[in-house]
């Protein structure tokens, strides 16, 4: 969710956000930075994700599996370098 108006109304209703931001492998590892920055302030974000249960899916690419935690890594440490107030974390299925 990189829409603040989105996050708002989550917010009012007491729902804290688990904002995930990197589900493809094939896409450039700094597509997150723009949905990072535009919410990272935002009171609803509880945390980061990256990744959905990608030791199935391999990050919906035709990544190899010894590829996939590297990458997984990567996104992990920019979105640290981006906001290092939240945690990150992935969802290995």
């Amino acid at each position: 969710i990189s829409d603040p108006a989105v996050l708002d109304i989550f917010w009012k209703k007491g729902i804290y956000v688990m904002n995930t931001v990197y589900t493809q492998g094939d896409k450039d590892i700094h597509s997150i930075e723009g949905p990072v920055k535009a919410v990272r302030h935002h009171p609803a974000v509880l945390m980061w994700c990256v990744g959905n249960e990608w030791n199935y899916n391999m990050l919906y690419s035709k990544m190899a599996f010894g590829d996939v935690l590297p990458r997984i890594n990567k996104v992990a440490a920019l979105i640290k370098h981006l906001d290092p107030g939240h945690p990150v974390a992935t969802v290995y299925g």
